[in-house]
């Protein structure tokens, strides 16, 4: 049993074949393979290219930092929900010349962690940035993740929150909002500023922004909408689909939704919560093949 194949190029479909050979015989094989014009590579791997191909295109998007985590005052006082995490960048070459049956590594960045919501302040995870993408010479950094919301500085009283530090990227995350009475929504995540390539003719806006999460009175008032998420990909805030943000849509470069918060004073005691944030989405690099034979 003999089992060969074409594998691993990024203009043809891996193809593979298996048949029963006599030991000593010789035998001519017509592979009929598959040809493509686009690869989208969503995990780090090589790619090579076969000698029907004259040159490509490609877009190289860096991946989303994680959205921050909201904080609830345990007075029952104040509240402030998490900024949305910001999209990776984005970087764009036409024409690239190639060499065929070389392998080319390409890398795609790993995808930001969200922050934790309310806990021990001395345990609380930041949200993590976006892992850097290359290929064909080209680099596309990650965005830069922010902090979590959090009592405001020297209060140990807790009766104030302030809304944590705003991160970096392509798209911008939504900022949260802080509040000790009342409720409000989260802001919505702003859209990537550079076209990627998503199939041979489409383009689109990656690396959007996540929303930042609602922040509320009360736990039955934090279903006030979340932020949306940027357009193609930003995860949407907590609060209407639960306190915790929601993770980016994979592989488009996004950030995370922002966590939602709540605090309030009840009878028997406090209730707070901050929910954490979703975490960003890991890069992708999109590959326009110009063939000599389709």
């Amino acid at each position: 049993s003999v089992t060969f194949g074409v594998i691993g190029y990024a203009d043809i479909v891996d193809y593979t074949e298996t048949f029963t050979a006599t030991a000593g015989e010789e035998y001519t094989k017509v592979l009929t393979v598959t040809t493509r014009n686009f690869m989208a590579v969503t995990s780090s791997r090589n790619v090579k290219f076969s000698g029907n191909v004259t040159h490509i295109d490609a877009s190289v998007v860096g991946a989303g930092a994680g959205g921050s985590g909201g904080w609830g005052s345990e007075k029952g006082t104040a509240s402030a929900s998490g900024n949305g995490g910001c999209g990776g960048y984005v970087t764009v070459q036409d024409g690239i010349q190639i060499e065929a049956n070389q392998d080319y590594p390409i890398v795609i960045g790993a995808g930001g962690i969200g922050g934790e919501g309310t806990a021990p302040l001395t345990t609380r995870a930041q949200p993590t940035s976006g892992g850097s993408s290359s290929a064909f010479g080209l680099t596309a950094n990650g965005a830069t993740a922010g902090t979590n919301s959090a009592p405001v500085s020297g209060t140990s009283s807790q009766y104030s929150a302030v809304v944590g530090t705003l991160g970096s990227g392509n798209g911008i995350g939504g900022k949260g909002k802080a509040s000790s009475a009342g409720a409000s929504a989260g802001e919505v995540g702003g859209a990537g500023k550079t076209l990627a390539y998503i199939s041979f003719n489409e383009t689109a806006t990656l690396g959007a922004g996540g929303g930042s999460g609602a922040v509320a009175r009360d736990n039955s008032h934090v279903r006030d909408d979340g932020g949306a998420g940027g357009d193609r990909g930003g995860g949407q805030g907590g609060g209407e689909d639960g306190i915790n943000g929601n993770d980016a849509e994979a592989n488009t470069g996004s950030g995370g939704g922002g966590g939602a918060a709540y605090a309030y004073n009840v009878t028997d005691g406090t209730e707070f919560k901050g929910g954490k944030g979703g975490n960003g989405a890991a890069g992708v690099v999109g590959i326009r093949i110009h063939l000599k034979v389709a």
